[in-house]
């Protein structure tokens, strides 16, 4: 490539850009048939190296020799596929979570969620025991249990009222059977 295109070019003739793109146009179809990214199509890879070479043309210094302008552009051209695949090598590795993946959704709407794993497999686990150790229990005693904690609220005067006892009788029932249901929790 000699001094008069990119002169030429400096100045804003099209017909000079089109000249030297019309000679890179073997060495960029070349590297677009090598390179394969997913998203880009040849159209894509040509632009993204046009656009390189044209930008190349603007950066060249005129007061060096015409020979280190073909070098110039060659290695612009090698360089931005290069560039291409490391960018996109780069994108395959890291993720954003605000990546829109239905409709309004995104990966991190998705993945939000108000439940505790660890609080939740805890309480399936209580609540197993519970329910084994009440199963041991005789009908009287899950009587007791009902009335005291959910009629009454875990009152036990209004329990020993109802089923005219002393308070001492009403405290040592519910003692003994809370005993019982402790066993399986310790």
């Amino acid at each position: 490539m000699d001094k008069t295109i990119v002169k030429k070019f400096k100045e804003g003739d099209k017909n000079a850009a089109l000249a030297v793109l019309h000679k890179y146009e073997p060495l960029i179809n070349k590297y677009c048939l090598k390179t394969n990214l997913k998203g880009f199509d040849k159209n894509d890879l040509r632009q993204e190296a046009n656009l390189s070479v044209l930008k190349a043309l603007n950066a060249i210094d005129l007061n060096k020799d015409s020979i280190t302008y073909d070098a110039y552009i060659m290695n612009t051209i090698r360089n931005t596929f290069n560039l291409l695949i490391r960018n996109h090598h780069k994108a395959n590795l890291e993720s954003s979570l605000n990546i829109n993946v239905v409709g309004d959704y995104d990966i991190i709407d998705l993945l939000e969620d108000d439940i505790n794993l660890e609080e939740l497999l805890i309480s399936n686990s209580i609540h197993s025991t519970l329910k084994e150790a009440l199963s041991t229990l005789s009908s009287e005693e899950l009587e007791v249990l009902y009335l005291i904690f959910c009629k009454f609220k875990g009152k036990l005067r209004p329990y020993c009222l109802e089923k005219e006892i002393t308070r001492y009788e009403g405290k040592k029932n519910l003692d003994l059977i809370l005993s019982k249901l402790r066993k399986f929790f310790i």
